[in-house]
This record gives C-alpha cells, structure tokens and sequence, in this order.
C-alpha cells in the first residue's frame, strides 16, 4: 500500500499546522485596533489550527499558559475583545462541572467552521462566518494624504502661456534689449 500524502511530504506527525491570516484580515479595522493581547491570543488561535478543526479551537489556561500567559484575566479580556470585533466565533459554551467540566470553544471567522467530532454547538459552515474579502469591496480604504476636495483651494497661478508658476523660485526677468 502506497503513503500517505501527509507522510509523503514529511507533514505527518511534525505538528507542522498553519495559522494563515490574510492579508484582507491584517489591514481591516477590526484587527488593526487590537491591544497586544488580542492580536497575540489570535495569532495562538491560529497556531492551534491545523487545516481542519476550525471550531476546536480553545482559550483554555492549561492550554496557553505553556505558551507564555500568565493571567486568566487577561486571557478572558482577549477572548471578549477577539469576540466583540468578530475576528473569532464561539462554538461551544464552556461547562465547570466537577467531574466533567468543559471548556469553551472559538473558531477563526475567517475560515469556515469544520464538523469537529460533534463537540460543537453550531452547525459546520461551508462559508466561512465574515468573509471579509467582501467588507473590503463595500468599505473601501480611506485616502492617504489630501484628497481632491482638500486641493481646490490650493491650485496654483498660472502665467500667460498657460503653466504653472512656481511658489517657491523667483522668475528670473530675461533682458531682451
């Protein structure tokens, strides 16, 4: 029986997963106004991701302690910011129940959300929950520097042949005599 594809190219069993944040992802507002913890807690979201278990993915303290967090507070107001600015879904509420506590469980909102054993309380997604490939298309960036209703009040004298004069250098008076 032949390998693999995963064994073929040495992916198996490395851990070697992938976090891929668009590039639509990085430059909208949602990600840009995130304080330090938020992007941190989302770049581990991603490192947990691993192609197919978009739902599985937990912001539990046993699980990002080993990942330099050191405050459950600060872990649960990164969790609440990453949610109020829909970069990540919740897909299961978490239960402490003794025994047989669970944790609470996030998708990444820019992939679609995989079957995931049926430990999720939401349905998998062919679509991924914001597609903002879309946001960008209907909300543009804004201009750079001085759009063209700041410049009409700057335009420039011209002289009697029609260009531009200089504010910054004198005209030199060429003698004709």
């Amino acid at each position: 029986m032949g390998r693999s594809y995963t064994k073929s190219k040495g992916r198996a069993g490395s851990g070697a997963g992938h976090g891929a944040l668009p590039r639509v992802v990085w430059e909208h507002p949602s990600y840009c106004n995130l304080s330090g913890a938020g992007a941190k807690l989302l770049m581990d979201f991603a490192c947990q991701f691993n192609g197919h278990n978009n739902g599985d993915l937990q912001a539990a303290y046993s699980v990002l302690s080993k990942r330099g967090w050191r405050s459950r507070q600060t872990i649960s107001r990164a969790v609440a910011e990453l949610l109020s600015a829909e970069l990540i879904v919740k897909t299961r509420e978490g239960k402490f129940t003794n025994p047989g506590g669970q944790c609470a469980l996030y998708a990444l909102a820019w992939i679609q959300i995989h079957d995931c054993e049926g430990k999720l309380e939401v349905p998998p997604t062919s679509k991924p929950p914001r597609q903002f490939s879309l946001e960008a298309i209907k909300t543009p960036s804004p201009e750079h520097g001085l759009g063209s209703v700041h410049r009409r009040g700057r335009q420039r004298a011209r002289d009697g042949s029609g260009r531009y004069q200089s504010v910054h250098k004198r005209v030199r008076l060429v003698d004709t005599a």
